[in-house]
């Protein structure tokens, strides 16, 4: 991805509308600005949604009920070396 534009008199930017849709920037949208190597890089602030743990928590558990026996700690170590295993990576 990759676009053209213009910075203002007043040290503005404009985002070219297909890169904001691409991304999900959204008007009002909080963005980190950094100097990298010769350019500046533009990164989206995660926002807090402003609820709780507890009240995020009861909100998947609305979406998923876990049936049968907990898995363990192992198993679920071997699950994650799996899944790695299976992208190529070193576990």
């Amino acid at each position: 991805m990759s676009a053209t534009t213009r910075l203002s008199a007043k040290g503005q930017v404009v985002i070219p509308a297909d890169v904001r849709r691409e991304l999900g920037l959204k008007p009002g949208q909080t963005l980190q600005v950094r100097k990298a190597g010769g350019g500046v890089m533009l990164t989206p602030v995660l926002e807090k949604s402003g609820r709780s743990t507890e009240e995020i928590i009861a909100e998947i558990r609305k979406i998923y009920t876990h049936k049968g026996p907990p898995a363990s700690l192992e198993d679920m170590d071997e699950a994650v070396s799996q899944m790695l295993a299976r992208r190529g990576k070193r576990v």
